[in-house]
């Protein structure tokens, strides 16, 4: 995660962290707001930290969300973490909801930051 997410992190209540819808509403403004879409040259940049823009072409983009925290979650219960008490087909699901969440992510940096 990076630093101003960290921070980010500190400055939400224990409300919002305690209710995930909450939660990812407040993390995907927080990273939509960093981020904008070039419309022409269809890419991305987003910001380092203070107006240190990179360029991103989609894939990176998803990739650069993944590590900068974008899908955290609250921790869970042990119980819940470990894979053997969870059914097969928990892994798929919770990857098509990480794909959803990108492509929600994606879809509001288009229609709110975009650059033409």
């Amino acid at each position: 995660m990076d630093s101003l997410f960290i921070l980010f992190l500190k400055s939400l209540s224990a409300a919002t962290k305690s209710d995930p819808k909450k939660l990812w509403r407040q993390i995907k403004a927080h990273f939509v707001s960093r981020t904008w879409y070039h419309g022409p040259k269809k890419s991305f940049y987003f910001d380092v930290d203070g107006n240190n823009f990179i360029p991103l072409s989609r894939d990176a983009l998803a990739e650069e969300m993944c590590v900068r925290g974008l899908f955290h979650v609250p921790k869970t219960s042990l119980q819940k973490a470990t894979l053997k008490h969870e059914p097969k087909d928990t892994k798929a699901k919770n990857k098509e909801k990480l794909q959803y969440k990108l492509l929600e992510f994606l879809s509001t940096v288009r229609e709110s930051h975009r650059v033409d």
